[in-house]
């Protein structure tokens, strides 16, 4: 079963669940989607005088739990499809030794073993060390990007502190 990558439409890019279309993005496609996801649901929306919208900075805090369990959810889904992946080829690599090393005659060597291996599977070895390498890398992708998710909350919990700060002081020299 070889793996193609197929060409997608942007409208399956707007999935949350990129588990489901994880073996038809590129790393590239998976690394900006997953980033513009967290970005968009962090992002201070500002107005064109730049100033933070308190309800903006109260919506974003209010949803962060569920985002942040998402983004957890996410990231599991894509290391175990990794890791289900890197056990099929394993698997698979372990029958294919056995098949090469049966073939030869006498006591091969792991090395003449291996070399007969390349020689008669080498594309398809390439290629599913190829997607075993891809699906590692988005499985890192998403673990990184859940890291990024529980800093934000520190940035977010301080700027909501410093804006609740400076409207008290606002209030307070109103009241004079």
């Amino acid at each position: 079963m070889p793996f193609e990558r197929k060409e997608i439409k942007n409208d399956i890019l707007e999935m949350t669940d990129f588990s489901k279309v994880l073996p038809e993005m590129t790393t590239h496609q998976f690394a900006m989607k997953i980033h513009e996801e967290v970005v968009r649901d962090t992002k201070i929306v500002m107005n064109e005088k730049s100033q933070f919208d308190m309800a903006d900075i109260n919506r974003i805090l209010s949803q962060y739990p569920s985002k942040y369990a998402w983004i957890i959810v996410i990231g599991e889904l894509i290391n175990e499809t990794f890791e289900k992946e890197e056990d099929e080829y394993n698997d698979w690599y372990s029958a294919k030794y056995i098949e090469a090393s049966e073939m030869l005659a006498g006591k091969p060597t792991i090395d003449r073993i291996k070399a007969e291996m390349v020689a008669k599977f080498g594309p398809e070895i390439t290629e599913r060390k190829n997607k075993v390498r891809d699906l590692r890398t988005k499985a890192n992708i998403a673990k990184g990007m859940v890291r990024v998710w529980g800093n934000a909350i520190n940035s977010l919990q301080s700027l909501s502190k410093n804006i609740a700060i400076e409207m008290e002081m606002i209030k307070r020299n109103l009241e004079v």
